[in-house]
């Protein structure tokens, strides 16, 4: 399981070279599109995004 939020996120698209934020956010939600992972937002504050990977994935 893999739990982010939104600084989260930005932080991983810091870190990996030659990613920007936005191109993250499009590879998460094709592995979502293709069911390798299930996203999953968690209505507490603060707001969190929760990936897991699917039996699938």
């Amino acid at each position: 399981m893999l739990l982010l939020q939104a600084d989260a996120i930005l932080r991983i698209a810091e870190e990996v070279n030659g990613i920007s934020w936005k191109m993250l956010n499009r590879e998460l939600k094709d592995l979502e599109i293709n069911e390798l992972i299930d996203r999953h937002v968690l209505t507490r504050a603060p707001v969190a995004v929760e990936y897991r990977i699917t039996d699938y994935g």
